[in-house]
């Protein structure tokens, strides 16, 4: 719900259901998330593009930005528990 609403406002958002128009059966496909990445920052091919462009662009999309905010303040209050749960024992 939040990615359509981020995509309505403009924001780019990588990870949400997108179609292409297959050419040869004039059939709705879904799009990989390279066809996406590819679509959202209007580049002909991600093979072409140098990592930190790529690390760039991938951190303007907004469901990114959330994900990975997300996952490392997980991955950092699971590191810091150990070390409080030790220092309470001593």
């Amino acid at each position: 719900m939040k990615k359509k609403m981020w995509e309505e406002q403009g924001y780019p958002v990588l990870y949400i259901k997108s179609m292409k128009l297959d050419g040869k059966k004039q059939e709705l496909l879904p799009r990989t998330l390279k066809e996406r990445y590819e679509y959202i920052f209007q580049v002909k091919d991600l093979k072409n593009e140098k990592t930190p462009e790529v690390l760039q662009k991938l951190f303007q999309a907004v469901d990114v930005k959330k994900i990975l905010a997300r996952h490392l303040q997980k991955q950092i209050t699971i590191f810091l528990l150990p070390e409080q749960f030790s220092l309470g024992r001593e």
